[in-house]
């Protein structure tokens, strides 16, 4: 106690941080001028029950410090991995012996018969040796390394080397704890989604094994992802209820509810096994929940905005609940759950997502998963944090795996290009030294087309998507002899759906002047077409507006085209005027040339090949590059 009081450690803090404050305040007793090992185990003991071998975790990967026990293995093995392989550098340093003397306190925790840490630390020495030398043997290894190995293979979800480590630790000469290859069974099965036989796996594993507690969490979770609610509130009355936190109740109600196929009548069952929650970082399960919990998010929105381009497509409003696919229901009815978001676990949302689904794992992934991840924050809105983490990783880029170093470029690459960032520079000089050519000019072309998505109103990414999509699938069979009409149409309607959203869409709704006798003829087909203009009729109607601009309503549409350009959009536009369109280049790129060789051909049933088709590709890009230039973004509303 008098070290509790002394410390003052806020136990709102993360276990990381906390672990970190007890440390500074034992790591030297000036009294004796070692450690004080004494308040550091007493307060140790105090936050963590006391420190019983069979509840020390095997699998310390499953979350970045879901506990102080988990923080305290972590911040173990790594001063231990740091001493053991770099003692004479780390001890040559400034800090050395205050790393020392970290060492000697954090040892100081492990039981005098607790040959499974001993063991896990030679493990994770071997590992590091491993990684460091890019080794992919398993031969002549110890137990301790490959369950390293294992635990390092499904944290990178590589369900091949874990099912190899599992085969050399089921026939290694040292032997295993009983039931610890069902646990580990288990765990790789639950992992891969492969739900029935976890459970079969986790079953298997006796009251009296160490492993067991961990063992029937996974029987639980995994009958939760089946949909099994009937199993799971049944096991919820056995002893393991009590040890289950707010995050783990959270955890398998929400897996139940997605893997239920009627998730509203699921979610009412589930809220029983919750509660009253409170979501706190210093919870157990907090890390996997709330992961699971933003993914869930992220997809409910993607899938929501992709009913939205239907609905919006077919001109309705909206959909009965029955006509919404059941994947939707689910994930809103697990995102329910809680009342709104994770913004009501930090003030700062995005740096609180942004630290669930950055984890410090993530080093020894590749570019999909940290494309995927990355991509979850942008679409959240956390730019910040997706700038900090790509630019943070930069500085130390050296000390990272190779592919990993890969991954960081080609997404530092990628966001660059993207925002039209100025360092792109900085990343084409790293793109050169871990990255091949081909892999750099598939990413820029990625990012280039996000940032052309990006600016386009909802209708038109949709066209633009579906054209590009054919027009790939086609580039990859070589298809030279299918006609590619409607893929070059797809293309082109694009630029028909932006120029009414800039030039039509605005007039719609602002009341103009009454258009005098020469301007009737020109303004009578955009008053009968609610929809927009097709190319021919606007081409026509924009260079009437801008011949007659000295007309109160052509000069009345003038002027509010002008407030929605930039200054170049509207120097372009001056200069046009009195030129019946002629000179002003917006309308170059819809000229009756392009639109008899990209648009009329599919228009009039005439075969077009799929060079044309690329073509028009091309074509539409750079108008829309062009005209990225010319209207302002933010004030572009949907035709």
């Amino acid at each position: 106690m008098e070290f509790e009081v002394k410390a003052k450690i806020d136990r709102t803090l993360t276990h990381d941080e906390q672990l970190k404050r007890a440390i500074d305040a034992c790591e030297l007793d000036e009294s004796t001028g070692t450690p004080d090992y004494y308040s550091f185990q007493m307060w140790f003991s105090a936050r963590s029950g006391t420190c019983q071998r069979n509840d020390l975790p095997l699998d310390v990967r499953d979350g970045p410090s879901p506990s102080i026990k988990h923080a305290w293995i972590r911040k173990l093995m790594e001063r231990h991995v740091e001493m053991t392989l770099r003692a004479d550098e780390v001890l040559s340093s400034k800090s050395g012996g205050r790393r020392w003397r970290e060492l000697k306190l954090l040892r100081s925790l492990i039981a005098p018969d607790d040959a499974r840490m001993e063991k896990m630390l030679s493990g994770a020495v071997e590992l590091a040796r491993d990684l460091g030398a890019k080794a992919e043997t398993l031969v002549g290894k110890t137990a301790a390394a490959i369950r390293a190995r294992f635990f390092a293979a499904l944290a990178t979800q590589d369900q091949e080397l874990a099912v190899r480590c599992l085969g050399a630790l089921a026939t290694h000469e040292s032997g295993h704890d009983d039931g610890e290859i069902d646990y580990l069974n288990a765990l790789c099965a639950l992992s891969s989604q492969q739900y029935q036989v976890a459970e079969s796996y986790a079953k298997r594993v006796s009251p009296g094994d160490r492993d067991f507690a961990k063992a029937q969490r996974i029987v639980l979770e995994a009958n939760a992802w089946q949909g099994n609610t009937k199993a799971v509130s049944a096991l919820l009355t056995s002893e393991i209820a009590a040890q289950l936190s707010s995050c783990e109740r959270l955890l398998l109600a929400h897996a139940a509810i997605l893997g239920s196929e009627e998730p509203n009548t699921t979610f009412h069952e589930v809220r029983n096994w919750v509660g009253v929650v409170s979501i706190s970082p210093a919870d157990a399960a907090y890390n996997r929940y709330a992961k699971c919990h933003v993914r869930a998010m992220v997809e409910l929105h993607e899938g929501l905005s992709d009913l939205e381009l239907k609905w919006h497509a077919k001109n309705i409003d909206s959909l009965c609940q029955t006509d919404v696919p059941t994947r939707i229901l689910q994930l809103a009815a697990s995102v329910g759950l809680i009342s709104g978001s994770l913004k009501s676990v930090s003030e700062d949302a995005a740096a609180s997502w942004a630290s669930i689904i950055l984890q410090p794992d993530d080093q020894f992934r590749g570019y999909d998963y940290l494309e995927f991840q990355l991509s979850q924050l942008t679409r959240l809105g956390a730019y910040e944090a997706v700038l900090e983490y790509i630019n943070n990783a930069a500085s130390s880029i050296d000390r990272l795996p190779e592919e990993t170093q890969t991954a960081l470029t080609l997404l530092g690459v990628f966001n660059a290009e993207r925002t039209a960032d100025r360092s792109l520079n900085q990343w084409m000089a790293l793109a050169q030294k871990y990255a091949d050519h081909s892999r750099v000019d598939a990413t820029l072309a990625d990012a280039r087309v996000r940032r052309r998505l990006e600016g386009l109103q909802p209708m038109s990414q949709l066209s633009y998507r579906e054209a590009l999509k054919q027009l790939q699938a086609l580039q990859a069979k070589n298809s030279t002899w299918l006609d590619c009409g409607m893929i070059s149409l797809g293309f082109f309607r694009v630029l028909e759906l932006e120029l009414n959203k800039h030039l039509v869409a605005p007039l719609r709704w602002i009341e103009l002047p009454a258009p005098s006798e020469r301007e009737r003829k020109l303004w009578k087909p955009f008053e009968h077409r609610a929809k927009g203009l097709e190319l021919g009729p606007l081409r026509t109607f924009v260079s009437g507006c801008l011949e007659f601009s000295d007309e109160p309503r052509a000069a009345g549409a003038l002027e509010i085209w002008r407030s929605r350009m930039t200054e170049k959009g509207r120097a372009t536009l001056d200069r046009s005027i009195g030129s019946g369109g002629s000179v002003w280049t917006v309308l170059e790129w819809i000229s009756t040339e392009a639109c008899r060789k990209y648009r009329n051909p599919p228009a009039h049933t005439e075969f077009l090949d799929l060079d044309t088709a690329v073509a028009c590709r091309e074509h539409v890009d750079k108008a829309l590059d062009d005209w990225s230039l010319v209207f302002l973004r933010s004030t572009c509303d949907e035709a």
